[in-house]
Parts: structure tokens; sequence; C-alpha cells
């Protein structure tokens, strides 16, 4: 994140204060002395990683699930320290300390990495780096107010995840689980730092936490959801940043004749990103491959010419990775009794990788694994549960049917309909196959959200209620007089999941605000993982999503929200028209549910293998991600 800072945005290193395993005195003080030195309309930046908990709340509080959110400090809960050192930050301590600030400039940014870090600073919003709750009132709980009022215009506040979740650490180069401690990052600070690195003048920070969101949601390792809170429409440090380096400087050429970068997958640079020398005009110009990037640096080989250090490069071609998912096929009695149905599951999956789940590697090491195919024989109190349930043998009791689970490597189930109970391994197998592939293709049409430029189209949504019980389609619902309720329409990425509930009826309208035509289309991955086309539908001609310069249209097609769970929507905008067939699928199948899978086509806009110097077009992409239920209303 300093590096960012200095780097990207110029902030001087003067101006940065780092805290590196402080007690809670020391963070208070940095905070109290921030806010003498910060001047009115000043740019306050603030960024924490490291633990997040919980203590119990008061009977009489009105806290979600009775529990005040916490920063664990270092000597927190420690017998060695006194006073407030020996206790947790409390989040409406966290919260006073804001408001000094807020009193000064309202343009202060808090980001929280930490598990249970979505209320860090609040109590009334919805919720690994966490350490264990505290079954207890915290010992500053009556020095501070019952709940602290922070404004809704002054400041942002943004947590890594929901008060009930965890958040996780990755190894980014493999995008895998930390093995070596030196290459772990938080997985919302690493996607954080690589949109901020990715910002232009005149973006917002709800811009940057959109594309940072887009990314987790991409991700197959991760099920944590950031939230945020406050005024996201400020731009990124006033738009006053450095641009984007357009070349690359040699650090080093070692002695095998490697080349060290002075740049790295922060910047962009992927695995097979091809580089071009800068040379004067009448010289041979070098050229250059990436074979591994770090954060800040990568690694290259040359491919043609002769390289010296300092010597300056600009991308020549770049490519996009689409690392292959690793699986790992074990579980507690995988070696003995299990052994010949674990060997079955690993002869299916290799033969269908050389038909339709190409994106999968078997792996020989369960810590190796993305996803891990776990053979257990859970009990009957497992029969609800979402994480894999421990040590399951049939030593200890007696022996219940078999079931696989798909689960990460944190033990978390990945959707419910990726658990398999194999009574019967021949009819499951099918089933199995066709979900990863399908677990795996709306993975990839989610990560399109963070590709690409800002566009000068604009979706907007409006929610459509029907009456209870009315089961009338939207385009009724949509007439005068229907008696639905319709609620304000927001741009797409500003609709929140506690404003829609099951059943609802989502229309849109597209703007073009440039004054040639550009493209505009609308994809969603329901709960179940099936991929639609809501605009321009499959029965629609594809110049239908042609939107003329200057020009606004209404959909006239729909989507009702018609399933309990995660809804996503993808809203992609291009210069050219983008070939859409292929696009739909049958998502994830279930026990009494039958059907192929439809390859997800790639998109034309969305190319993974890129000359720089080409006319492909700019496009970018968005998206918004919904939890749907039937209690939810409308704020």
């Amino acid at each position: 994140m300093k590096d960012v800072l200095t780097g990207r945005f110029k902030v001087p290193a003067s101006n940065i204060t780092t805290l590196v395993d402080n007690t809670h005195t020391q963070i208070e003080k940095a905070f109290l002395d921030l806010a003498v030195r910060v001047k009115k309309d000043d740019q306050v930046y603030i960024h924490y990683s490291g633990h997040g908990s919980w203590y119990q709340s008061p009977a009489s509080a009105k806290e979600r699930r009775g529990q005040d959110q916490t920063w664990v400090t270092r000597g927190a809960r420690s017998s060695m320290f006194q006073g407030k050192d020996a206790v947790d930050i409390l989040d409406k301590e966290l919260g006073t300390w804001l408001l000094k600030l807020y009193a000064v400039t309202p343009d202060v940014v808090l980001v929280s990495d930490s598990c249970h870090s979505a209320s860090v600073t609040r109590d009334v919003q919805v919720g690994v780096r966490s350490s264990d709750g505290v079954p207890r009132t915290h010992p500053l709980r009556d020095q501070f107010p019952e709940v602290v009022d922070l404004p809704i215009d002054r400041g942002l506040r943004i947590g890594a995840a929901r008060d009930i979740e965890s958040a996780v650490e990755l190894d980014p180069e493999r995008n895998a689980r930390c093995i070596e401690p030196k290459r772990c990052y938080g997985v919302f600070s690493w996607h954080w730092a690589q949109a901020l690195q990715a910002s232009r003048p005149g973006e917002s920070w709800g811009d940057v936490y959109d594309r940072t969101l887009a990314a987790l949601e991409a991700n197959p390792l991760v099920l944590q959801r950031p939230q945020k809170e406050g005024a996201s429409d400020r731009a990124v440090f006033s738009g006053q940043f450095a641009p984007l380096t357009a070349t690359v400087a040699v650090h080093a050429v070692e002695r095998d004749g490697g080349i060290l970068l002075g740049a790295g997958r922060l910047a962009g640079l992927t695995v097979g990103t091809e580089l071009v020398g800068l040379v004067p005009e009448g010289e041979d110009a070098p050229r250059l491959e990436v074979v591994s990037a770090a954060a800040a640096t990568a690694r290259a080989r040359v491919l043609e010419g002769r390289v010296r250090a300092a010597g300056q490069f600009r991308v020549s071609k770049y490519r996009e990775t689409e690392p292959r998912v690793q699986l790992y096929v074990g579980g507690p009695q995988a070696a003995d009794l299990d052994a010949a149905l674990a060997s079955e599951i690993r002869r299916s999956i290799e033969r269908a990788r050389g038909i339709h789940i190409q994106n999968f590697d078997l792996v020989d090491r369960r810590d190796a694994a993305q996803w891990r195919l776990e053979l257990v024989r859970p009990t009957n109190a497992d029969a609800a549960a979402a994480s894999l349930p421990e040590h399951v043998n049939c030593t200890a009791r007696p022996c219940a049917a078999p079931e696989l689970w798909v689960v990460n490597p944190f033990g978390q189930l990945m959707h419910p309909k990726m658990r398999f109970p194999l009574a019967d391994p021949a009819e499951q197998m099918p089933r199995l196959l066709s979900n990863l592939e399908a677990f795996s293709r709306a993975q990839e049409v989610k990560s399109i959200a963070r590709q690409g430029n800002a566009t000068p189209l604009t979706i907007q949504v409006s929610v459509l209620r029907p009456p209870h019980g009315n089961t009338a389609k939207c385009s009724e619902g949509a007439k005068p007089g229907s008696g639905w309720q319709r609620f304000e329409p927001r741009p797409l990425t500003a609709l929140r999941s506690g404003e829609v509930k099951l059943r609802d009826c989502l229309s849109f309208s597209i703007r073009n605000k440039d004054a040639k035509p550009w493209y505009g289309y609308l994809v969603s991955v329901d709960p179940g993982f099936k991929i639609e086309r809501v605009w321009p539908t499959a029965r629609m001609n594809d110049d239908e999503a042609r939107i003329e310069g200057g020009a606004e249209i209404t959909t006239t097609s729909f989507y009702r929200l018609a399933d309990l769970g995660r809804e996503t929507l993808v809203f992609i905008a291009s210069e050219q028209q983008t070939p859409m067939p292929g696009v739909e699928s049958s998502g994830l199948r279930g026990t009494d549910r039958q059907g192929p899978w439809a390859r997800l086509s790639r998109m034309g806009a969305v190319s993974r293998d890129v000359e720089a110097n080409d006319e492909s077009g700019n496009w970018g992409a968005q998206s918004v991600t919904l939890e749907v239920n039937e209690g939810d209303r409308p704020r």
C-alpha cells in the first residue's frame, strides 16, 4: 500500500505513518496526533491490515448478533499488558477517533482488512484474519455512546468482510493458499491495491471499491464480501496523481541472463506478457517475456536482442492469465475404506479434462489445492452444515454413506449443490463434472467486471415489486395501475441487497454520453450459477445492443429475482459489437436436474492475448452482486 501511495499518487513518504505490531494506546495516540495534524479539507487515508474479532455486547444493547466488533492489537488479551493495552480496540472507540477527523475534513477514507470488519466502526451493518471472540462485555464499553453515529456524507468506511465472515490471505502469484509468509497478502488489500493502481483521474473511491468487489466475486477461493458506508462519490485523491506509466524499467540483468523488472502484478504485468525495448531509431529493439510476477517486480527472459540495466520497455503483447484450478481428491478414509471411490473420482475427472473441464488440474497434495474434493461420512448433525465436518471417520462411530464435498482451502462448502451423496457414484459423477464446469464458467463471467476501462455508457436499474401473492409477468407489473411498487432508479452498482427481495423484477435503462455509438450488454449469474443474457436476449438481434451517441434507451426485457441466494449482474460496454452466442448455460445441477452445459464463448472485447497496438477497441464492465431473500425491504 505504501508503494502504491508514494508511486502512483505521489504522497510524500514524510506524510505516511506506518504502525507495525503496535499496542492499543500507540494506535490511539496515532489517531489523536493525526486529528491535530490534519488541516481543513486535507485528504486522509487510513489502512488497517490485521486481526478482527468481537466481544459480547450487554444484554440491554441492540447489537446485531449481540456482538461489538474489535481490532486485536499487540498485547491485547495478554496478562503481560495492563489497562487498555490488554484489550482490543472497540468499534465505538474507533468511531469517536474518526469523528475528530471528520470535524476537520470530510475527505477521510478508512479501509479495514480484518475479519468481522464491516461494522468495525458502527453497529448497524450486516456482516483468515480472525481471533476468537470474547464472550463477555468489553471493559471500555461503558465509556462510549451506545451508537456512534458516523455521518453518511462525511468520510468513507470500507470493511474487507462482513461481520459473519473471515478475511482471508492468499498467495496472489499462484492464487493459492499461503505457504510462505513473505508471499502472503490479505486478499482484499491485494485487489484494493490493484484497483487503486489502475485508477484514472476523475474516478471515485466507489469505482475503486466496485473493481475490488468484482475481483473478489470472481475468485473461486474467496467467499468474503466487503462492505462500504459513507461518501464514496469523491474522486480518488481529488484526481491529482501521476498517470499510469507507459514504460517499465530494467532493474538488473542477472548472472543467469534473467531480467528483473521494476514493475509487477500491481502494474498489470502477467506471466506471458511481452515487452519491447525503447531504443534510438536504427537500432534493433530487444524483446522480453515475463516468466513470473510478484507485487512490485517481475522476472523476464530475453526473446531477442541485448538488454541493459536501466533500459526502458513498453508492453507489446498483454496476456491475461486464466490459471487452472487445482483440484485435490481425498478424505479421512481415502487411503483405505474409500480408496476405490477416490480412484474412481480421479479417473472421471481425468477423462473429463480432455473434453469439457480443461481448466482444472489434479494435484496430489491437499495444501497445494485451490478446491478440495473431500470424501466424508457425515453424521446426522452435519446434514445442513456449510463447512466440512472435521475427522468424521468410521473408527469412532458407525459408518454412514459416503458424500463428496467440494470445499475451498478453508473447508467452506463452495455451494449447497457442491455436496454429492455417493450411495450410487455412477449416478453422481456426471453431476459432479457438470457442476465443476458450471461453477468455473460462472466465476469467469463474474471476472469480466474487474477488467477494462471506464466507458461513456451508464446503466440504471429500477426495482418493481409485486403485491404479495401476485405471480404476473414483470411486463404486466410495469403498466400504469398495476398496483406494483416501483422504486426510484439508481446506478446498477449502487443497488444494495437490502433493497431487493425474492420475486422482484428489475428494469434497466442505458445512456450513452459519447457522441459515437457504443454497445451495451447485460448478463446475469443466478444463485445456481445459470448464466443468462438479460440484454439483448438470445431471441433478439445482436444489433439491439447498439446505443447511438447521446441516446438513452429503456430495455424491453426485465429480469426477475426468482431464486434465493447470491445473484450477480454484469454490464459490459464496448466500442465494437461483441459476439454473444453460447453465453447462456443451465447452471448447477441438483440431484433432480438434468441438462448439459453450453460452453461459455469468449467475448470479443475480452481478448486473452491482446496486441497493444491493435484496433480491438475500448471496453469496460461493472457488476453488482445481491443477496436475495424473502424478508428484505427497500430503504
